[in-house]
C-alpha cells in the first residue's frame, strides 16, 4: 500500500492529469468541481497523514541529527557501486607501509613481540596483507584479552577501524561486551556497530548488554550500534568498494506538518474563490493550481536535498503561468520578472548545495562513516554536527545557499519582484504566492542553513539577515502607506510581515524560532485572506484604488466585518494569531540583539497605521462606490461560497491567537533539535573552537585513565566521536 505522504503529494498532481490531457476542454463547471474535489481530497488525506504523525513517538533524546523526520518513506531508485583501487578497498597510510618486503618481514617480527603496544602497531599494519591478514587479525583479538585494560581498549577501536567482518571477529567482540572495565565494553560495542551487518545473535548480546547497564552514554552508543545493524548501513571494509544510493525521501517533522495542512487549506480557498473569477481556459487554470499545490507539498516532504530542490524549483513553472495567462495588463512582464528572479537566485543555491554534498561525502570518507544516501539532509546534518565544516567553508556554503532563498522570502533589496507579482497575478495566484511560496525561502533557511551550517548562521547569518530582515520592515511598512492601489499595500505588507519571521529564526533560540515558525502559519492565514476580501471587492467594483472607495460598510456589511477582523490579526491584535508569533520572534531577538529588537518592533506600529488607514478610507465614513457596471442596482454582500472561502481561514486567525501552545508543542521537539546545536556553538570557549575528533593514539602514548566506573568524554575518543553527538544538549541562555 503506498504511503499516505505519496498519495497527499500524487493526488493533486493526478487531477491535473486528468484535466489536462483527459478533459482539457471541459466546460468550466466540470474544471471547478474537478480541481474543489481533489483539494478537498488533498486535505483530508493531509489530516490522515496528520493522525499519523501524532501518534508516532517523537522523542528526539539520544538522537545525532538536527533534522530527523518521525514519519518518512523511503524509496531507493538508483544505486552506485563506485571505484576502489587493486585490493577492492580503500588504503590507510599504514597499509601503505607494507609495500616492501623489508617493512613486511619486520612488521611480522613485532606480531610476537612481548610488548602489546608493539604488536598492536604491527597487527594494524599488517591486517589487509595477503599473507600475514589471518596472524595479524588473530594479534588483534589476542589484544581483546590483554591484562593492560588500555590495550584491550586500544584493540576494540582496532578492530571497528581495520578489521574485515567474520564471525570469528564478531564473537571476540561480544565476549568483549562483557570486560569489567566501562571504556572497553563500550569500544567493542563501537567496533560491532563499524564492521558491518552480522548474525542475530550480536543483537541479543546488545540488548543484554543495554538491559544490565544504567549508563547512559553506554546506552546512547549501544542504540547507534543496534541501528547499524537493523538498517544495514554499508560499512566500507577491506574487501568491499564503497556505494551510494539515490533515495525518494519522503518525511514530516513537526514544522513541515504545519506548513502542509496550511497548504492544502490554502489551495481550497484558492478553488474557491476562483470559481466565478476565471471563466477562460479553466480546466488549464485549475489544473495550475492543483501542479503548483504538489510542488508545494513536495518541498516540505522533501528530506532528500535533490528532491526537495526538484520541487523548489518546479514550482515556479505553475506560478509563471498563473500570472502570465491569468494576470493583469502587465502579466507577461510580471511573470519574466518573477521567473528570472528567483531562478537567478536558485541557480547559486544549486551550486552551493553541490559544493556542501560534495564536503558532506569527503568528511563521511575521511573518518570512515562514508554517507549511504549523500543527498539525505539527515545523514548531512548528522555527520556536521559531528565532524563541522571549517568556519571560512560554513561562510562560503551560507551565502550561496542563502542567495536564492533570500529572494524567494524576499528579504530587502531583493524583493523588487514581489509587489509587481501580487498585483499582477490572479487573486488565487496572489493567495498561494503570499500564503505558502514565499515561505519556502524561510522554510529553506530554516531546513538547510540552521541545522548544517551553525557557525556561518551565528557569525554571518545574524547580523546580514537581522539587518536585512529590520530594513525590509520599515521599509515595507512605509512603502505600504504610500500605496492607494489596496493589493499593492497588502503586497508590501508582506514584506514586512515575512522580515518578522526571519528576525525570530535568526535569533537562534527557542522562543524565535518558535515564533518565526508560528509567525509563518500567521501570515500565511492572515494575509491569504487579506487578498481574497481584496478580489472580492474587486469583483464587485473593478477597482482596488482607495481614493475611489469609502464606507463599504454600510453596503456590505459581512465583508466589512471579514475586513476588519483580517487587519486585526494581520496588525496583531491580542487575541488573534499575529500576535503570539510576532511577540516570540521578537522576544528572541532582544535576547539576541536587543537593538535590531527595538527597530524591528516599530514594524507593529507601522502595520497598524496603513491597515487602520486602509479600514478609515475604504469601509467607514461616507458612502463612496465608484461606476462598477451594474447600472443602479445594488452591489451583493458575501454569498456563501465567499464565506466558504473565508470562514476556515479566520477561524484558525481566532483559534491560534486563543490557542498557540498545540502548534508550538507539535513543532518544540524540532525546534530544540536545533537549538541544542545552537547551544553547543555559543558554549565552546572562542569564536574558533571545534570539536574534539576521534583519533586512535600512537603506539605507546599513555591513556588516560578514568577516574570512575562511569565513563568519561574528555578521555574516550570513542565517546567523543559518537556519544558527544547524541547527547541532549541544554541551550545556553545568553
Amino acid at each position: 500500500m503506498p504511503s499516505l505522504l505519496v498519495i497527499m503529494i500524487a493526488l493533486p498532481a493526478a487531477a491535473a492529469a486528468m484535466l489536462l490531457l483527459l478533459d482539457a476542454n471541459a466546460p468550466p463547471v466540470r474544471a471547478r468541481w474537478t480541481a474543489l474535489l481533489a483539494t478537498i481530497a488533498t486535505f483530508l488525506v493531509s489530516l490522515g497523514v496528520a493522525s499519523q504523525f501524532l501518534a508516532v513517538n517523537r522523542a528526539t533524546e539520544g538522537t545525532t541529527s538536527p533534522v530527523h523526520p518521525h514519519l518518512e518513506f523511503k524509496h531507493t531508485w538508483l544505486k552506485l557501486v563506485l571505484g576502489s583501487d587493486a585490493t577492492g578497498g580503500h588504503k590507510s597510510a599504514k597499509e601503505s607501509a607494507t609495500t616492501t618486503d623489508e617493512a613486511v618481514a619486520k612488521l611480522a617480527e613485532n606480531l610476537n613481540d612481548p610488548d602489546g603496544y608493539v604488536r598492536l602497531h604491527a597487527a594494524e599494519a599488517l591486517v589487509h596483507n595477503d599473507r600475514w591478514a589471518s596472524k595479524a587479525l588473530e594479534a588483534l583479538l589476542s589484544g581483546l584479552k590483554d591484562k593492560d585494560e588500555n590495550i584491550r581498549w586500544l584493540a576494540t577501536y582496532s578492530l571497528a577501524e581495520l578489521a574485515p567482518e567474520s564471525q570469528k571477529t564478531v564473537d571476540a567482540l561480544i565476549e568483549a561486551t562483557q570486560d569489567p572495565i566501562p571504556k572497553v565494553k563500550i569500544g567493542a560495542v563501537y567496533a560491532l556497530s563499524e564492521i558491518g551487518p552480522f548474525s542475530k545473535s550480536a543483537l541479543g548480546e546488545l540488548q543484554k548488554l543495554a538491559d544490565s547497564t544504567t549508563d547512559p552514554q553506554l546506552q546512547s552508543i549501544i542504540k547507534y550500534a543496534r541501528h547499524q545493524i537493523d538498517a544495514d548501513t554499508p560499512i566500507v571494509t577491506g574487501g568491499e568498494s564503497p556505494s551510494v544510493s539515490l533515495v525518494f525521501h519522503l518525511g514530516l517533522d513537526g514544522i513541515s506538518l504545519t506548513m502542509v495542512l496550511l497548504t492544502t487549506l490554502l489551495t481550497i480557498s484558492a478553488v474557491l474563490f476562483s470559481w466565478t473569477a476565471i471563466t477562460q481556459r479553466s480546466a488549464e487554470f485549475y489544473a495550475s493550481v492543483l501542479i503548483l499545490e504538489t510542488g508545494l507539498i513536495g518541498v516540505f516532504c522533501a528530506f532528500d536535498l535533490l528532491l526537495f530542490y526538484v520541487f523548489f524549483e518546479f514550482t515556479l513553472i505553475p506560478l509563471f503561468f498563473m500570472v502570465g495567462i491569468w494576470g493583469g495588463p502587465l502579466r507577461r512582464y510580471a511573470a519574466g520578472k518573477f521567473f528570472i528572479y528567483t531562478l537567478a537566485g536558485s541557480v547559486i543555491t544549486l551550486l552551493g548545495l553541490i559544493w556542501l554534498v560534495s564536503e558532506a561525502y569527503q568528511i563521511g570518507l575521511k573518518h570512515h562513516l562514508p554517507l549511504a544516501s549523500p543527498f539525505s539532509i539527515p545523514e548531512i546534518s548528522s555527520l556536521l554536527s559531528m565532524y563541522p565544516l571549517s568556519d571560512e567553508t560554513q561562510i562560503g556554503l551560507f551565502l550561496m545557499i542563502a542567495a536564492g532563498f533570500m529572494v524567494k522570502v524576499p528579504l530587502f533589496p531583493f524583493h523588487t519582484w514581489l509587489p509587481l507579482a501580487h498585483v499582477e497575478a490572479p487573486t488565487a495566484g496572489s493567495v498561494l504566492l503570499a500564503g505558502v511560496l514565499l515561505k519556502l525561502g524561510s522554510y529553506g533557511f530554516l531546513r538547510l542553513c540552521l541545522p548544517m551550517l551553525p557557525v556561518a548562521c551565528k557569525q554571518v547569518g545574524l547580523p546580514l539577515v537581522g539587518i536585512l530582515s529590520v530594513i525590509g520592515i520599515v521599509y515595507g511598512s512605509f512603502c505600504a502607506l504610500a500605496q492607494n492601489d489596496i493589493k499593492k499595500l497588502v503586497a508590501y505588507s508582506s514584506v514586512a510581515h515575512l522580515g518578522f519571521c526571519m528576525l525570530g529564526l535568526f535569533a537562534l533560540n527557542s522562543e524565535g524560532i518558535s515564533g518565526g515558525v508560528l509567525q509563518m502559519i500567521n501570515h500565511g492565514l492572515s494575509t491569504g485572506a487579506l487578498f481574497c476580501i481584496v478580489g472580492m471587492f474587486y469583483e464587485r467594483y473593478h477597482t482596488r484604488q482607495l481614493s475611489e472607495l469609502g464606507g463599504l460598510a454600510s453596503r456590505l456589511p459581512l465583508l466589512g466585518v471579514a475586513m476588519v477582523f483580517t487587519s486585526f490579526a494581520s496588525i496583531g491584535l491580542p487575541g488573534l494569531n499575529g500576535f503570539v508569533g510576532e511577540v516570540l520572534a521578537l522576544m528572541g531577538m532582544f535576547k539576541r540583539d536587543p537593538l535590531l529588537a527595538m527597530i524591528g518592533a516599530s514594524g507593529v506600529v507601522l502595520g497598524a497605521w496603513y491597515l487602520l488607514g486602509v479600514l478609515q478610507k475604504a469601509f467607514f465614513g461616507p458612502l463612496q462606490e465608484p461606476h462598477h457596471g451594474h447600472g443602479h442596482e445594488a452591489v451583493a454582500d458575501l454569498n456563501v461560497r465567499e464565506v466558504l472561502t473565508l470562514a476556515p481561514l479566520l477561524t484558525m486567525c481566532l483559534w491560534l491567537g486563543l490557542f498557540p501552545q498545540p502548534v508550538l508543542d507539535l513543532i518544540r521537539p524540532d525546534v530544540e533539535s536545533i537549538t541544542r546545536l545552537y547551544g553547543e556553538v555559543r558554549a565552546q570557549k572562542g569564536p574558533s573552537a571545534k570539536p574534539a575528533v576521534a583519533h586512535a593514539p600512537a603506539a605507546g602514548e599513555p591513556v588516560t585513565e578514568l577516574a570512575s566506573a562511569t565513563p568519561v568524554l574528555d578521555s574516550n575518543p570513542i565517546l567523543q566521536k559518537l556519544a558527544a553527538p547524541a547527547a541532549p544538549t541544554a541551550e545556553v541562555r545568553p
